[in-house]
C-alpha cells in the first residue's frame, strides 16, 4: 500500500517545497525550481517499487540516486518498462521526459513497435497494431463568468452589491425568483373572484414587491417595474385589479397615506362591491401608522385592528391579511399537512448556481484561476452528489436553527444575500485574476467565522452563535488537529471543526449547543403520543432545576415542584402536579394563511383546578436547557439562573395552586418521605401525616 498526498504541490518554475525522499528527484530534494519532469521522476520511482517491492534507489542500504534504479539483476524481466523507468529517473534533467505528452509518445510508440514485430499464432487472428490515442490540448487562460457578478450583486457587502435588493426589475432577479404556494393560492383566488382585498405586510426585504410583480405578470402577461408603484388592469373575468407595490412610498405626486386612503376606500362598508380586487404590499409599521390615523372605526379598520393586535383572522373571508413575518423561507411545515419541506431554499440555491437550462460555469475548467476560485470550488461541491447533498443539508440545519431561535426574521433579501456570500464570496473573476497569490478560503469559514472578510447582515451574524468551534470534544479535536494543514496556527482547530461539520459523513461535529435542535424542529410534526412524550421530558428537566431529595424523583403520576418557604428551613417541601393536567401546544400556520411555518417556540400548558390555564413559552434556548437538565446538566452561576426567570414564575404559580397535599423530607430521617394532607373529619380540618412507601 502506497500513500500519496498533494501537500507539496507548487506551480511549475516555483521553488519546490519538499518531497518524499525515496521518490522525489534530486532537484526537488534540493528545493530547486520544480519542472514537469520531476513529476514523472516520482511517478516512475513509485511504480518501480510497486513492481519490484524494493525501494527504487537503495543500493547496499545506502540511498544513491546517482546510481539509478536498483534493478538488482531483474532488468531482463521488464525489458519494455526499463526504458521508460530509466529515462524518467535519469540523473540529468535534460535526459528525462520533459512532459507527460513526451512520455505518452514514448510509451505508445514502444507499444506500436512491439505489436508490429510480433508474429500472429496460426490458430489466432493477427494482433492489431495499437495506434497512439491523441491527447486533447487544454490551454488555460483567464476566463470570465458574467453570471457570477450578478450573483455577487445580491450581497450588499460586496462591491458589486446593493443592486439586486428590490423587486423583479432585472433579468437576474426574475431568473432567481422562487414561486411559493402563496403565489399559487392568491392567483387562483383572484381568477375565480374569491378575494377583494389583499394586504401583504411584514418587514422590509420580505419579498412583497417581487411577489406582486410576479403575480401581476402571471395574471396579465405584462411585466411591470417597481418604480411604477400603482398598477391597474382588467382581468379576463371582468374583475378590476389594482396593485400598490409599496404602500409605504409616495408616487406620482401623491403621498403614501393618500394612496392608501384611495386603495382602502371601497372597503369601509360591509356592502362593498365584489367586482374589484385591490392588493397592497406594506411594512407592518406603516400599516399600524395608517390605522392609528383613522378617526372613525369602520368595517375595514375594525377587522384590521383585530388581525394586527389580537392576531385573529378577518371575519370577512374576502379580506386577506397575510403576515409574512410568520413565513419560514428555510423550510417549514405546510398548513395543509404536517410534512417538513424546504422547497424555497432548495429552489433558490439551485437557481443561484444557474439551474439546468444553462451552464454558466462551462469556461471554468479552462481558467487559470480555477484552483483558487471561491465560486468554482462551490460549484464543484454543488455538483458532487454526496458532498453537495451533505453540505446543503448541514447548511439548512444551521439556517433553520437561526430561524427557530426567534432572534431574527429571515427575509428573502437576507437569505439570498447570505447564500451569495457563503458560496460565492466577494470577488468576481477579474478580482481573482488580479490577485494570483490570494489563497482559497473554505465556504465553511464564511458560514460561521465572525472574522471572515466582508461579513455583514443579521443572518450571518446569527450563524456565528451556532459556530461548531464554540463546542469542544477532546478526542475528536485531537483527531482533527492531527490532520490539519497548519496545526500550530491559533485558528487551526476552529477552522477544522467548521470544515468537519460540513465534510464528515458521521455527523460527529454539530452546531454549538445543537444536541436537541433536531427534536425542536420536528416538534411541529408530532402526533398526540409524541407531544406527550416531549411534554414529559420537558417536565423532567423542570424537576431537575432545583435540588430535591432522592424520594422526590419524578413519580409516575405527576411532576414534583419545590415549595419555597418564606423563612429558611432544613425541611424540603414539594407538591406533585398530575400529568393529565399538562399539555404541550405547538403553533401551526393558520389555515387562512398559505404559508410554510417553522415554530420558534412551544408552549407548556397546565390546567389549574379552577379551569384556567397557566402557560410557559419555551423557546429554543430554554428547550435545550431543560432537556440538558434532564440528562444531568448542572447550572453554574447567576448568569445561567437568569435565563429561567419566566420558568421560576411559572413553577411558583403552579406550586402555590393548592396546598392541601404536600410532600416533605427532613435530614433527621433522610430515608423517609412524608405526605402531609389537609383532611376534613367531623366538620374540622385536620393535618394528616403519613410515610410514603
Amino acid at each position: 500500500m502506497i500513500l500519496t498526498d498533494y501537500d507539496t504541490v507548487v506551480h511549475c518554475d516555483e521553488p519546490a517545497r519538499s518531497g518524499t525522499l525515496h521518490y522525489c528527484s534530486p532537484e526537488v530534494q534540493q528545493r530547486q525550481d520544480a519542472q514537469l519532469s520531476d513529476d514523472l521522476f516520482a511517478l516512475a520511482a513509485t511504480f518501480f517499487q510497486l513492481l519490484t517491492n524494493r525501494p527504487p534507489f537503495l543500493h547496499d542500504e545506502e540511498l544513491r540516486k546517482d546510481l539509478g534504479l536498483n534493478w538488482a539483476g531483474e532488468a531482463e524481466r521488464f525489458p519494455r518498462l526499463r526504458g521508460f523507468f530509466d529515462r524518467a529517473t535519469a540523473l540529468e534533467r535534460t535526459a528525462r521526459f520533459a512532459s507527460a505528452r513526451e512520455a505518452w509518445k514514448f510509451l505508445t510508440a514502444e507499444t506500436s513497435e512491439t505489436s508490429a514485430s510480433r508474429t500472429a499464432p496460426a490458430s489466432r487472428l493477427p494482433t492489431p497494431t495499437l495506434t497512439p490515442t491523441p491527447i486533447p490540448t487544454l490551454t488555460l487562460s483567464e476566463q470570465q463568468v458574467p453570471w457570477l457578478q450578478d450573483v455577487l450583486s445580491a450581497y450588499p457587502g460586496s462591491r458589486y452589491g446593493n443592486r439586486e435588493t428590490r423587486g423583479l426589475d432585472s433579468e437576474f432577479a426574475l431568473a432567481t425568483y422562487v414561486e411559493t404556494r402563496l403565489d399559487q393560492v392568491l392567483r387562483e383566488d383572484i381568477e375565480r373572484g374569491a378575494v377583494n382585498l389583499v394586504i401583504l405586510f411584514g418587514n422590509a426585504g420580505d419579498g412583497k414587491t417581487a411577489l406582486l410583480q410576479y403575480l401581476a405578470c402571471q395574471l396579465s402577461g405584462e411585466r411591470i417595474d417597481s418604480a411604477q408603484r400603482v398598477w391597474e388592469h382588467r382581468l379576463a373575468n371582468g374583475q378590476r385589479l389594482k396593485i400598490n407595490l409599496d404602500g409605504s412610498a409616495s408616487w406620482n405626486g401623491q403621498c403614501a397615506d393618500d394612496l392608501l386612503d384611495d386603495l382602502f376606500a371601497p372597503f369601509h362598508q360591509p356592502d362593498y362591491s365584489h367586482d374589484r380586487t385591490h392588493i397592497v404590499a406594506i411594512n407592518s409599521g406603516k400599516l399600524l401608522e395608517w390605522l392609528d390615523r383613522q378617526t372613525q372605526e369602520t368595517y375595514l379598520t375594525e377587522q384590521l385592528r383585530e388581525a394586527l393586535l389580537d392576531e385573529t383572522p378577518p371575519r370577512d373571508a374576502r379580506l386577506r391579511l397575510i403576515d409574512l413575518n410568520q413565513r419560514s423561507l428555510v423550510g417549514g411545515f405546510d398548513a395543509r399537512d404536517a410534512t417538513l419541506s424546504s422547497d424555497f431554499f432548495d429552489t433558490l440555491l439551485a437557481r443561484l448556481f444557474g439551474g439546468r437550462d444553462i451552464d454558466h460555469w462551462a469556461v471554468c475548467p479552462r481558467c487559470t484561476a480555477q484552483a483558487r476560485c471561491t465560486a468554482w470550488a462551490s460549484v464543484q461541491i454543488w455538483r458532487d452528489p454526496e458532498q453537495g447533498a451533505r453540505f446543503k443539508t448541514r447548511l439548512l440545519d444551521a439556517l433553520q436553527a437561526c430561524h427557530q431561535r426567534g432572534e431574527i426574521h429571515i427575509t428573502a433579501r437576507e437569505l439570498r444575500a447570505a447564500l451569495s456570500y457563503i458560496f460565492f464570496g466577494l470577488e468576481a473573476c477579474a478580482d481573482r485574476h488580479a490577485q494570483p497569490d490570494r489563497p482559497l478560503e473554505p465556504a465553511a469559514r464564511r458560514v460561521f467565522d465572525p472574522n471572515s472578510p466582508g461579513r455583514q447582515g443579521e443572518l450571518l451574524r446569527e450563524l456565528t452563535r451556532l459556530d461548531p468551534a464554540l463546542d469542544s470534544d477532546p478526542d475528536l479535536d485531537r483527531e482533527l488537529l492531527s490532520v490539519a494543514a497548519h496545526p500550530a496556527h491559533p485558528d487551526a482547530l476552529a477552522q477544522a471543526r467548521r470544515c468537519a461539520y460540513f465534510e464528515r459523513p458521521d455527523g460527529a461535529v454539530i452546531l454549538a449547543d445543537g444536541q436537541h435542535y433536531g427534536r425542536f424542529r420536528a416538534a411541529a410534526g408530532l402526533d398526540a403520543v409524541g407531544r406527550e412524550a416531549l411534554c414529559r421530558d420537558l417536565c423532567a428537566g423542570i424537576a431537575c432545576l432545583e435540588a430535591l431529595p432522592r424520594g422526590a424523583k419524578p413519580p409516575t403520576h405527576g411532576l414534583p415542584l419545590r415549595v419555597t418557604p418564606r423563612t429558611p428551613t432544613e425541611s424540603a417541601l414539594w407538591v406533585i402536579k398530575p400529568w393529565e393536567r399538562f399539555d404541550l401546544e405547538i403553533p401551526h400556520s393558520a389555515a387562512h394563511q398559505p404559508l410554510e411555518m417553522l415554530p420558534t417556540h412551544v408552549t407548556l400548558c397546565y390546567r389549574l383546578s379552577g379551569g384556567s390555564i397557566e402557560r410557559l413559552r419555551i423557546d429554543l434556548e430554554l428547550f435545550h436547557r431543560l432537556l440538558e437538565l434532564k440528562h444531568g446538566l448542572q447550572l453554574m452561576g447567576r448568569a445561567e439562573e437568569g435565563r429561567f426567570a419566566n420558568l421560576a414564575l411559572f413553577i411558583q404559580r403552579l406550586a402555590q395552586e393548592d396546598f392541601r397535599e404536600l410532600y416533605a423530607w427532613h435530614p433527621a430521617e433522610d430515608e423517609r418521605v412524608w405526605r402531609l394532607q389537609m383532611m376534613e373529619q367531623d366538620g374540622r380540618q385536620q393535618l394528616v401525616r403519613e410515610v410514603v412507601e
